[in-house]
């Protein structure tokens, strides 16, 4: 009786800590899942180790930017008709993608890591910055790094998995954006970072609006 009773209590401890373990793991799902970016039919059946298609982390980044799939034609050749086209034409006419070169997006190859950082920086505003500390991919490594949205590593190629995604975009929800400013007779670059009279504005802010 002794000895199934304790085979019992170590069956419940381990169940507990792997409720525990899944639900650490949702915690950053959770919160982008709370401002719609994450959508709940979207994380069915996936797990942190999920591919996701540039596809679909493009539409995760507009929603993130507020826009809609309501974008115009684009000049890539492989998304016409694409349940993503609308997205990736938001995306691309906000400076956040780029394709894969011969005119194609690649819409449903999976992304890597570089080229969600990529992404994810553009939506910051800080391509101007990433391209003048070298460009693709380094450039973005090092803004990314300093952003405090990814390790030293960022710059190493491999497929990004979900909990890859999750971690970077959980971590870009508070990093002020950088705008462009075209008013003067100089385009001028500011991080409205709430220093030296600008306001503090970030994407968390902009989901909250």
């Amino acid at each position: 009786m002794k000895r199934s009773t304790g085979v019992l209590l170590v069956l419940i401890l381990i169940v507990t800590l792997q409720q525990v373990t899944v639900f650490a793991e949702g915690l950053s799902a959770g919160e982008l899942a709370n401002y719609g970016v994450l959508e709940e039919e979207y994380l069915i059946g996936k797990t942190n180790d999920s591919t996701v298609t540039r596809a679909e982390m493009t539409k995760i980044l507009v929603l993130m930017l507020g826009l809609d799939a309501n974008g115009e034609s684009t000049n890539f050749t492989d998304v016409d008709g694409h349940w993503a086209e609308g997205y990736i034409s938001q995306a691309k006419n906000a400076d956040v993608i780029d394709g894969m070169g011969d005119g194609i997006f690649a819409p449903d190859e999976p992304v890597t890591y570089q080229q969600a950082i990529k992404m994810t920086v553009c939506a910051l505003g800080y391509r101007p910055m990433a391209e003048k500390r070298g460009g693709y991919p380094t450039g973005y490594g090092i803004t990314a790094t300093n952003l405090g949205i990814a390790s030293r590593e960022a710059v190493m190629e491999h497929t990004a998995r979900l909990g890859d995604i999750i971690t970077l975009l959980t971590q870009a929800l508070d990093v002020p954006m950088m705008f462009e400013d075209t008013s003067g007779e100089e385009t001028v670059y500011q991080i409205l970072n709430g220093k030296n009279g600008t306001k503090l504005f970030t994407l968390r802010m902009k989901l909250e609006q």
